[in-house]
This record gives structure tokens, C-alpha cells and sequence, in this order.
């Protein structure tokens, strides 16, 4: 499963590369993705692809 982190989550690796919005959102519908639900990236998501 691939988990979907805002940016700033204090929960991800540092050796993790961070990727456009509109990228995000296409992993986003992916079947084996999900957002991570303490940083709930779609909020940043919805704001950044307005």
C-alpha cells in the first residue's frame, strides 16, 4: 500500500521525495494507495490543485 503524506508530515522519512500536487492526486486514485490519515494530505491537495 502506498501512503500519501502532506510535505510537512512529521511522520515522513527524510529520504522520501516529495512530488507536485497533481502528481499526488493521480496516486491518490490509485487501488493500493491511500492518504496517510494524521496529516490528511488531500486538504493541501484540494487547496494546491484550485
Amino acid at each position: 500500500m502506498l501512503l500519501v503524506h502532506r510535505g510537512d508530515c512529521a511522520s515522513v522519512r527524510r529520504s522520501r521525495q516529495g512530488v507536485a500536487a497533481e502528481e499526488a492526486g493521480q496516486v491518490l486514485q490509485r487501488p493500493d494507495a491511500a492518504q496517510y490519515p494524521v496529516c490528511r494530505p488531500e486538504r493541501a491537495l484540494i487547496a494546491a490543485l484550485q
